[in-house]
């Protein structure tokens, strides 16, 4: 019996008693039983207690070889990785890092470094860089979440708005309590609200202004702009629209030339006008306003604003996707725009373009006799399906003499959508009407206008 239980100790491998494991010393002074030795049960216990008192929380890294297969499920990792677990030059994947844009809140999610907020993790810095880009860039509606999110594209094609915050996206929604970011109030005693901007104008946010009725300070805000060129032409662009009441303003001071430009139309429109620095140019202050004249609340509402450096003028150097159409017509010209139609669409791929609409109307009256023409071109424009407005009408009037035959006209139209926004896709429709119904294309009788009487071309430019 004691010689079968030598046997058995014998043939247990070594390996799994663990390389801290001791054996208890035996009759023959070693940790092994000699032949024919007598084998003491405390030997065997003290052997078996040995191994069961290292697997029950004694194991340790000198219990494993040097490529041991655990898996992970197997570990408890959580809190044990710090950066000392780390090699130095660990070539860590950052696709292999995950969750930092896992749902619509975390990508809105920013974060305002500055030196005594410093972005203590990546996380942060991402927030920061994410905050960045959409000052720069500006923002877009979410269509599926209806949140403001950042806008990644490609960076401006010319020179970025020089504006902070131009299409103050960088707003909290409803009535701040401070001017929107980059801005100052020019009167606090107006009321202003950030919220979503008319569908023509695309997506994200306008800034509404109305005034406080004091008839002293125009009621709106302005920015100061520092580290201009000297000697510079710089264009200013805004869009404006008034409420049924109110004059819409964009002026510059501290230059060579200053912009003043006005709108009062209760839809929006785009105003564009250009100044010019000193020599040795200091502050430059833009001034977004509603004319308080003291006679009633005024209300204005602004978006796209902009400001750009001029190398010539205003006319772009570089084309880029024009669409191009032309088409005939034959019979009257409508008293109402209704024929004539042609459409150009593009999409915007970035901030840094315009866009530059031309259309031709050919009509006139193969007949003989007195007639008049009162022939009328417009070009409509409609951003992301938001709905049709007039941006340009020509107007061409002629009386014609007893005996005239074949009187005709071109009239031409054209429209420069100076600040496009991002991503948004800009139709056009070119379209025609004669009011004295006495006009008709100008191929009727073939002896007009030749075969084309409408023509359309859409330029998507980069500029300067």
């Amino acid at each position: 019996m004691r010689l079968r239980s030598v046997w058995f100790l014998a043939v247990l491998p070594l390996s799994l008693l663990g390389a801290t494991v001791t054996r208890t010393t035996k009759g023959s002074g070693t940790g092994d039983w000699a032949t024919n030795e007598t084998v003491e049960a405390s030997e065997i216990n003290g052997d078996f207690n040995a191994i069961v008192n290292e697997i029950n929380g004694g194991l340790d890294n000198a219990n494993f070889d040097g490529v041991p297969a655990l898996s992970w499920s197997k570990i408890d990792s959580v809190g044990q990785v710090v950066d000392a677990s780390v090699a130095a030059a660990a070539n860590i994947a950052l696709s292999k890092i995950n969750d930092f844009s896992a749902n619509s809140t975390e990508l809105n999610t920013t974060f305002d470094a500055s030196p005594s907020t410093l972005p203590t993790s990546a996380l942060l810095e991402i927030e920061a860089l994410r905050l960045a880009i959409q000052r720069l860039n500006g923002a877009k509606t979410d269509s599926t979440a209806a949140t403001q999110v950042v806008e990644w594209h490609l960076p401006a094609a010319r020179p970025f708005n020089l504006l902070t915050n131009g299409d103050f996206e960088d707003s909290a929604d409803g009535a701040p309590a401070t001017a929107p970011f980059g801005w100052s109030f020019t009167d606090v005693g107006g009321t202003y609200s950030t919220d979503d901007t008319d569908a023509v104008e695309g997506v994200g946010h306008e800034l509404t202004v109305t005034s406080d009725n004091d008839g002293v300070t125009d009621d709106g805000v302005s920015q100061a702009i520092n580290g201009l060129k000297g000697s510079r032409r710089y264009m200013v662009v805004v869009s404006a629209k008034a409420a049924s009441s109110g004059v819409c303003q964009i002026l510059t001071s501290g230059g060579a030339t200053n912009v003043a430009a006005t709108s009062n139309g209760t839809t929006y429109a785009t105003l564009v006008d250009t100044f010019t620095t000193n020599a040795s140019p200091g502050t430059i202050t833009l001034t977004l306003t509603v004319n308080d004249d003291g006679a009633g609340s005024d209300v204005c509402s602004f978006d796209h604003a902009g400001l750009f450096i001029m190398e010539d003028d205003l006319e772009p150097v570089t084309q880029y996707l024009p669409v191009y159409k032309t088409g005939t017509g034959t019979g009257a010209i409508d008293n109402a725009y209704s024929t004539a139609e042609l459409t150009a669409t593009v999409t915007v791929p970035g901030p840094g373009y315009i866009i530059k609409v031309s259309g031709e109307v050919c009509g006139g009256n193969s007949g003989v006799g007195f007639f008049t023409l009162i022939l009328q071109a417009r070009i409509t424009e409609n951003v992301n399906g938001g709905g049709a407005s007039e941006v340009a009408e020509s107007v061409y009037h002629f009386n014609s003499v007893g005996g005239n035959d074949n009187i005709f006209s071109t009239v031409p139209v054209s429209f420069v959508q100076t600040n496009p926004t991002p991503g948004a896709t800009y139709a056009y429709v070119l379209q025609a009407q004669d009011q004295s119904t006495d006009a008709v294309f100008g191929s009727d009788g073939g002896t007009s206008c030749g075969t084309t009487t409408k023509k359309l071309l859409a330029e998507l430019l980069k500029v300067n």
